[in-house]
C-alpha cells in the first residue's frame, strides 16, 4: 500500500466533525471574529483550529488579507460537500434517535366515506407532531371498512360506531374518538 495513501488516511482521522462545522461557520460568517462568536470560541482560537485543519489536510482552505478571508478553490469544494455531509449527519442522527424511540414507521389508515372535518384536522395534528412518520391514507364506503382491517391492509379504521357491526370488539380495541353530533333537518313546510 502506498505511504502517501496511509499519511493521508492518518491526518483524516485528526480531523473532527466540530472542526468541519467550524469550517462551514467561517464560511458562512465570513470572517473568523463572527464565527468564532456564533461557536463561542475567540477569533484566535478559530484561526488557530482552520490553520491545523489545513495543515491535517494538506492544502489551504482559506486566502486571508487583512480585510477578508476568501474561499481557494478546494475551499469551495470543501464547502459543497460538507453542507450536505452535516445535513445528512444530523438527520442520520434525528433519524437513529426517533428510531431509538419507537417513533419512525408507516401507518396505514383508513376512514369511513363521510365529511369528518374533526378527523383531518386531529390527522393533520399527528402529522405536524410526527413528520418521520409515513401516513397511508384512504376514505372507503362502509362496506369495505371491515374487509380492510381483517386482511391488514390497514392498521387502523375511522368509523361510526354503527357502520362497524361486522366487526368482533373481542378481536379489535375500539377506542371512541368523539360523539357524533345528531342533528334533524326539517323543512318549515312541515312545521
Amino acid at each position: 500500500m502506498d505511504d502517501n495513501y496511509i499519511d493521508e488516511k492518518k491526518r483524516l482521522y485528526n480531523i473532527q466533525l466540530a472542526d468541519l462545522e467550524l469550517f462551514l461557520a467561517v464560511v458562512e460568517c465570513g470572517n473568523f471574529t463572527r464565527a468564532g462568536e456564533k461557536v463561542f470560541m475567540t477569533q484566535s482560537w478559530v484561526s488557530k483550529r482552520i490553520s491545523r485543519m489545513e495543515r491535517e489536510l494538506g492544502f489551504r482552505l482559506f486566502i486571508r488579507n487583512n480585510r477578508e478571508i476568501i474561499l481557494t478553490p478546494a475551499g469551495m469544494v470543501m464547502k459543497q460537500h460538507l453542507e450536505n455531509i452535516t445535513t445528512n449527519m444530523h438527520h442520520a442522527i434525528q433519524s437513529a434517535l426517533a428510531a431509538q424511540t419507537g417513533a419512525t414507521g408507516s401507518l396505514r389508515m383508513c376512514c369511513l366515506l363521510w365529511r369528518n372535518y374533526s378527523l383531518i384536522k386531529l390527522l393533520g395534528s399527528l402529522i405536524d407532531l410526527n413528520p418521520q412518520i409515513i401516513i397511508d391514507f384512504e376514505i372507503l364506503p362502509p362496506s369495505e371498512l371491515y374487509t380492510c382491517i381483517s386482511t391488514n391492509k390497514f392498521d387502523l379504521i375511522f368509523a361510526l360506531s354503527y357502520t362497524n357491526s361486522k366487526i368482533p370488539a373481542h378481536e379489535y380495541e375500539i377506542v371512541e374518538l368523539m360523539e357524533l353530533p345528531l342533528v334533524v333537518y326539517l323543512h318549515w313546510l312541515y312545521i
